[in-house]
This record gives structure tokens, sequence and C-alpha cells, in this order.
């Protein structure tokens, strides 16, 4: 995965949330915190994910951010009435 990768997945989240924040932060045992927060009118919303360093391994090797999909899935059905 690459800064390009990145970039996309954070603009698809901007655009999806109508201005979320992304933060990347030291998660457990030396893996990776991603958060997400948005807002909706007055309500606050969150999503964090944690990923050990052998998912980022797994990620990395397979070419494939699943884990940036499984996010934003589960913020898409945060923002939608469905």
């Amino acid at each position: 995965m690459n800064l390009q990768t990145w970039a996309k997945w954070v603009a698809e989240i901007d655009a999806m949330t109508g201005g979320a924040i992304v933060e990347l932060r030291p998660g457990p045992y030396g893996g990776i915190k991603i958060g997400v927060r948005w807002m909706i009118g007055k309500e606050q919303y969150g999503y964090d994910h944690s990923m050990s360093i052998g998912e980022m391994d797994r990620m990395v090797e397979a070419g494939q951010p699943c884990v940036l999909e499984q996010i934003t899935n589960a913020v898409r059905s945060m923002t939608t009435n469905d």
C-alpha cells in the first residue's frame, strides 16, 4: 500500500462524511490504530480500528487495503439510514 492509496481512501471517507478527521496513532504491541471522527448535524460519530503488526504485514503483502474497506463499510453503515 502506498501514499496514493491512503490519500484516495481519506478522500472517500471525507466525501462520505462531509468532512471527517482521519487519525493514525500507535496501536497496541507496535501496531497502528486508525480512527475516523465526524459529525452529522449536532451528533458526533467515531470509529476506531486497531491493527496488529501481523495484520499490517498481511495487508501489505496482499497489496490490498482490505482493512480500509472494512472501515469504509463501517463508516458507511453509520452515515446512511438503510
